[in-house]
């Protein structure tokens, strides 16, 4: 109703009303017509029945006359007999027809006018005539009288009634002719009534209401800010396109345009700037290409274009390149140039293709692997990215059943401080246990759940099962210091991260205290940069432990020590590998702990698999190890049996290897 008052100017309920108006006028209209239809027939036959009864009171008139002189000059008794009984029997219908021309259907005043009805001349000579044949039918056959009887009668009709019935036949002719022009007059005027009315109704109701639907419409296959064709409109075109490109043997082709730093700027620089941009995008691309290509918006920064009747994708190659230049030119937005490129996939239909959503498809393929290699950039749809595309969504629907099923479960490994032999914490990772008992590790699945937005149910699962397993060793007996929990990207940018993690901590009894959070050094590389470092600083004010893992290989090693609060730093494991070998990997991770001793911040060393790195990382400076040389990860069960032979409940937790 909404959008029907933005497009019309007007309310639903009003132009519902409008409608019904119009419709009641015409059934009005249409009704008026028929009943004066009905009145004009009317009219006509009452006419019409009128003047056949006149003409049948002229023929009875004539038919007396010849009866009574036929029954005068009779010779026998049987054919006077026969002449009475037809005299008498015309009398009657002579009288019946004067009776229906003096009843009729005209009104009183047209009575006393005489206009129609006989006039008295008339009804006087009928009477005449009838009260002479009502005494010529008292005579008798021997009756010498009969004869002149019946000669007065027929000199009566003929010097009386007869002039007097002909004056009156004019007279009723004329009437019946007036009454029918009347009638036709009446029905052309209300014929003409009814037309004006309906040409009314045509311009000044029904074409506002068309004129709507046809804004209604358009709106409904256009983007109304860049109005360009939107993907209703597309998919409708693309479809006709594969129809006729199948009966000439030709191929459509369909490019998929993405831009590249649309986000960045529209985040940065507000949505009236994102706004523009847009618009100037669609500008350029009209601009850029033939007339003959269909351009449509099909996302928030997503285009389409479609491109009817080519041979091959050199057409298509030339159209995105000529589209990537006239995008390369920064965008003027009120004092600020912005600075866009795009992302473009490339897809030309099989002539026998009829199937819109396939030709979509390779595109978005190719569009994606257009990203992946660097952006701004065009990539042609192949068999290869077919099949790669293929294999991700098989592994994308592996892991949603997997989530389904509550495949994913953590595997906890110690960690150890060699000094105390004390156990100083838990690492809970991510593991995806198979029905077949295969494990992957996360570097199989961690990267695409993250892709497909479906790390964060991981996570959910992995945290449940993880402080579960945490409250239960607790009730045991075996004092776990501190489980350490893996945070993606996506639980890191959530506005109320802190208070979400106490309220899942306090649903198992657990504090701060007892987690400590490990952060990826790649997080830093997101745009949102500054709200995980607001983040991690709550999470540290609010008593968790914030440790920065893979240390010493990231991205932001150094400078990111200097806007968080980082408890305890992971050296990478890639360089306690080729520790033992001296060189500059000793040199580098020597160098790494003493710049953590200088900022008091402690250090663990992951990966560690043999004596010799425990030994060296012990003379470095770095007491605090993780590894298989220690323990492998284990599942909650395997893990309490791990402790079960090597501690006693409710005492010190001592290393014994």
């Amino acid at each position: 109703m909404k959008r029907f008052s933005y497009i019309t100017g007007a309310t639903l309920p009003r132009a519902v009303a409008s409608y019904i108006l119009a419709f009641a006028i015409i059934a009005i209209c249409l009704m008026t017509m028929f009943l004066t239809g009905q009145w004009t027939l009317k009219q006509q036959i009452a006419s019409l029945n009128q003047i056949a009864n006149h003409q049948r009171v002229q023929l009875l008139s004539q038919e007396m006359v010849m009866v009574s002189l036929q029954m005068a000059n009779a010779s026998e008794l049987s054919e006077y007999s026969d002449c009475r009984h037809r005299l008498s029997d015309i009398r009657r219908d002579f009288s019946r027809a004067m009776r229906l021309q003096n009843r009729g259907t005209i009104a009183p005043s047209e009575v006393n006018s005489g206009e129609i009805f006989p006039p008295p001349k008339v009804n006087a000579s009928a009477l005449d005539i009838i009260r002479q044949v009502n005494d010529l039918l008292t005579l008798n056959f021997s009756d010498p009288a009969l004869g002149i009887a019946a000669q007065k009668m027929s000199d009566s009709a003929t010097e009386s009634l007869a002039p007097n019935i002909e004056e009156w036949s004019e007279m009723v002719s004329r009437k019946a002719s007036h009454r029918l022009w009347q009638a036709r007059r009446i029905e052309a005027a209300l014929f003409v009534t009814v037309l004006a009315v309906l040409v009314f109704e045509a311009l000044f109701v029904f074409r506002p209401i068309l004129t709507a639907h046809e804004k209604i419409d358009w709106a409904a296959n256009h983007d109304p800010l860049t109005l360009l064709p939107n993907r209703r409109y597309l998919s409708r075109q693309a479809k006709a396109g594969l129809l006729e490109s199948k009966r000439m043997g030709s191929s459509i082709g369909f490019m998929h345009l993405d831009l590249d730093c649309f986000k960045g700027v529209n985040d940065k620089m507000g949505h009236l700037a994102g706004d523009a941009i847009l618009r100037a995008v669609a500008t350029r691309l009209r601009k850029s290409l033939p007339s003959d290509h269909t351009i449509a918006r099909v996302g928030g920064d997503e285009f389409a274009i479609l491109c009817c009747n080519v041979s091959d994708v050199s057409a298509l190659v030339t159209s995105a390149e000529n589209i990537i230049k006239a995008l390369s030119s920064p965008i003027a937005f009120e004092d600020a140039n912005c600075s866009i490129g795009c992302s473009i996939g490339l897809a030309i239909s099989d002539p026998k293709e009829t199937d819109f959503e396939r030709v979509l498809l390779d595109a978005d393929i190719a569009l994606y692997a257009a990203k992946n290699n660097g952006r701004n950039q065009y990539q042609i749809i192949s068999e290869p990215l077919r099949a790669k595309f293929e294999r991700k969504e098989r592994a994308t629907r592996e892991i949603r059943e997997a989530i389904e099923q509550k495949q994913f479960v953590p595997y906890f490994q110690p960690q150890f401080n060699t000094k105390t032999g004390q156990i100083v914490g838990v690492e809970a990772l991510a593991r995806w246990c198979k029905p077949d008992s295969v494990f992957r590790s996360n570097a199989e699945f961690i990267k695409l759940a993250e892709d497909t937005g479906l790390l964060t149910e991981i996570d959910e699962q992995i945290l449940h099962h993880a402080l579960e397993a945490f409250v239960r060793w607790r009730a045991l007996g075996y004092s776990i210091p501190r489980l350490s929990l893996n945070f993606s990207l996506n639980e890191l940018e959530s506005p109320d991260i802190v208070q979400k993690l106490k309220t899942r901590l306090s649903q198992f009894e657990l504090g701060p205290e007892h987690i400590s959070i490990e952060v990826l050094e790649s997080v830093f590389l997101n745009s949102n940069t500054q709200v995980i470092v607001d983040n991690i600083n709550a999470l540290s004010a609010a008593g968790f432990m914030i440790e920065l893992d893979d240390f010493g290989t990231g991205h932001a090693a150094v400078t990111s020590l200097l806007d968080l609060s980082i408890d305890r730093i992971k050296l990478d494991q890639a360089l306690i590998q080729d520790i033992e070998y001296g060189g500059a990997s000793e040199t580098i991770t020597r160098t790494l702990i003493q710049l953590a001793e200088e900022l008091d911040i402690a250090t663990v060393a992951e990966g560690v698999e043999n004596a010799k790195q425990v030994e060296i990382l012990c003379n470095i400076g770095c007491t605090e190890h993780q590894g298989f040389y220690y323990a492998k990860p284990m599942s909650s069960d395997g893990f309490c049996e791990w402790l079960s032979n090597r501690y006693e409940p409710h005492m010190d937790i001592v290393d014994t290897v």
